[in-house]
């Protein structure tokens, strides 16, 4: 699954950049979407792990890609593997990232990449 954010100037923490508890917190919401479609019922996060790998500018538009690992039938638990990508610019190919932050072979390399836990609740667990 992926989300579309930007994050604007609301955001700031360092001079220019994305202060790194508002990041956490637009991960933990896209990816609990992602976990709570996948599981077909609400979730509640058990863990989120963040490797923060760059400063993430302000005013950019970036994608959180959302992996959730296959779980045996029954199991209330729901793996997410994720990465906070620069948004590839208009025109370009999903792998094209021209000036962005880029890795060997000009892949996207991720600002922030990590997996989470959550747990699938009933309405009477909330």
């Amino acid at each position: 699954m992926r989300t579309v954010v930007h994050f604007g100037l609301d955001c700031e923490g360092p001079p220019g950049y994305v202060h790194g508890g508002c990041a956490a917190a637009v991960a933990d919401e896209a990816l609990g979407l992602a976990a709570s479609n996948y599981a077909g019922s609400l979730v509640r996060t058990a863990n989120l792990q963040i490797n923060f790998r760059a400063p993430l500018p302000l005013s950019g538009t970036y994608v959180v890609e959302a992996i959730c690992r296959p779980r045996q039938k029954g199991e209330r638990k729901v793996y997410v593997d994720w990465k906070l990508l620069p948004l590839p610019r208009q025109g370009q190919q999903e792998g094209a990232v021209g000036q962005q932050q880029a890795g060997r072979g000009g892949e996207r390399r991720p600002y922030q990449e990590g997996e989470a836990l959550f747990v699938a609740v009933g309405l009477s667990k909330l």
